[in-house]
């Protein structure tokens, strides 16, 4: 789709859901990332 195209509503809504469902799944990679590296972290600092 080029840019200034018109996208419909049903176009932008399936954008939409795709684009949330990534969100959702990066949110979750983040959050196992977050603990992975609090724990190295505190496996450091105790050493």
């Amino acid at each position: 789709m080029a840019a200034g195209e018109a996208v419909s509503d049903e176009d932008f809504k399936a954008q939409l859901e795709t684009l949330n469902e990534e969100l959702v799944l990066l949110n979750a990679q983040a959050r196992e990332l977050e603990a992975t590296i609090a724990g190295n972290v505190a496996e450091i600092l105790e050493s």
